[in-house]
């Protein structure tokens, strides 16, 4: 091996160039492979929030007062007038008291541990993350509807469902418990943007057709929750695939209600199984969980990164200031999901999963894109039509076109 050369010396016989890994099978050294898991790490950190030191958080807070002390009713400052407010701060830092530091040193620490909370949720799959359910505790009644038991019937991260039983007329329901009184208040700002639009459009009277409408709901009391018709969601129901006919009507269903969202300007930002609520009997399909909903004209300025990470698709996997929802991004999730419900199997457990697919289906590697978990358990004509979906943003169908393209018929074709 011949060594290389140091700024134009012969280097020394310890600066080699690394060994290159050999192919076992024919003897051909090759350079390694960019690894999609150092891509995965990259994307991760410039998503999670930063984390500051409670000397900086000091500083955030004491600027502008101090500025305003030293150069009143100045703009822009030089160096060095900027240095000597930096030194002011720098004094006053040192004269606070430790109960005083105290403060500061609680907020930088959580910040530190909402930035490990936010990582965890990026690089682990979503079933094994914590969920910190709530309890009924000593519930047993709200409004008209009664608790039928104590046991969830499903849990998540900021809610939980439960049974409940109309006093008078017998009905059954669910009633979503929430543990903190904001999230109930975000889910009903959503469905707010969504009765608006039946508002502005009383022509069309199907929005419990397509949509899961609150019966009741509490906002004030021990017990913040919303209470909906008793449908269990798509998320864990099985390989839906099995059924063509069933997974034909699904899919029309899911993609209908999407597309009347996006032709009246909203973004739903919490596509998948888990957000949609199935009947096998009535086979109807609702849309549900409009905590994350949005209008279009907002969609550059987010607050949050949207969708669960197994339905994020690859171009919102980036800092939060460059993230911008669109109706392309929907058609992604909505590709993800259709995969899952079909299939049985989430089709991406990890961001690494994401952007290797990604990379896959860039190039002319469009098979090996195929070969995800839970795309190869499908027909190549489903594949095809998910793949629509599943595509690079600029090549990606909207849900719009899909629906009018009827992709969703291939799974009516016979094997």
């Amino acid at each position: 091996m011949v060594p290389r050369r140091v700024s134009g010396k012969r280097a020394p016989e310890h600066v080699l160039e690394p060994e290159q890994p050999e192919d076992a099978a024919f003897g051909v050294k090759r350079r390694p492979a960019k690894r999609t898991e150092n891509l995965a790490a990259a994307a991760v950190r410039s998503m999670a929030p930063s984390k500051r030191t409670a000397y900086a958080l000091h500083v955030q807070h004491e600027y502008p007062r101090q500025k305003e002390s030293l150069f009143p009713g100045r703009g822009k400052l030089k160096q060095r007038e900027h240095r000597q407010v930096i030194s002011e701060i720098g004094r006053l830092w040192h004269e606070l008291s430790n109960d005083e530091k105290a403060l500061y040193e609680g907020d930088a620490s959580a910040e530190s541990q909402h930035r490990k909370e936010v990582i965890q949720s990026l690089q682990v799959p979503e079933e094994q993350l914590a969920c910190a359910a709530p309890t009924l505790g000593d519930a047993i009644r709200i409004g008209s509807w009664e608790f039928i038991g104590k046991e969830p019937l499903a849990t998540g991260r900021s809610s939980s469902l439960y049974l409940v039983q109309h006093s008078i007329l017998k009905k059954h329901a669910q009633a979503a418990v929430y543990l903190q009184k904001d999230d109930l208040q975000e889910e009903l700002r959503g469905l707010k943007i969504l009765s608006n639009i039946f508002a502005e459009n009383p022509e069309v009277d199907w929005m419990e057709a397509l949509y899961m409408v609150p019966l009741y709901f509490l906002v004030d009391g021990p017990t913040p929750c919303i209470v909906h018709e008793h449908l269990p969601s798509l998320h864990g129901y099985g390989a839906m695939g099995d059924n063509s006919r069933l997974m034909r009507d699904v899919a029309e269903q899911m993609a209908t209600s999407l597309k009347f969202l996006h032709e009246h300007g909203v973004l739903h930002l919490d596509i998948r199984p888990k957000s949609w609520f199935f009947s096998v009997s009535e086979n109807i399909t609702k849309l549900g969980n409009f905590h994350a909903a949005i209008l279009e004209a907002e969609a550059t300025n987010l607050k949050f990164h949207p969708y669960a990470t197994g339905y994020r698709p690859p171009e919102l996997h980036c800092a939060l200031h460059d993230a911008v929802a669109t109706r392309h991004a929907e058609a992604w999730a909505l590709g993800a999901s259709l995969a899952h419900i079909a299939s049985g199997e989430p089709p991406f457990q990890t961001l690494a999963a994401i952007l290797k697919f990604q990379a896959q289906a860039k190039t002319a590697k469009r098979h090996e894109a195929a070969s995800n978990p839970a795309l190869k358990l499908l027909r190549d004509p489903v594949q095809l039509a998910l793949l629509r979906l599943l595509s690079p943003e600029d090549q990606r169908l909207s849900v719009s076109e899909w629906l009018e393209q009827k992709q969703f018929s291939v799974f009516l074709l016979e094997p």
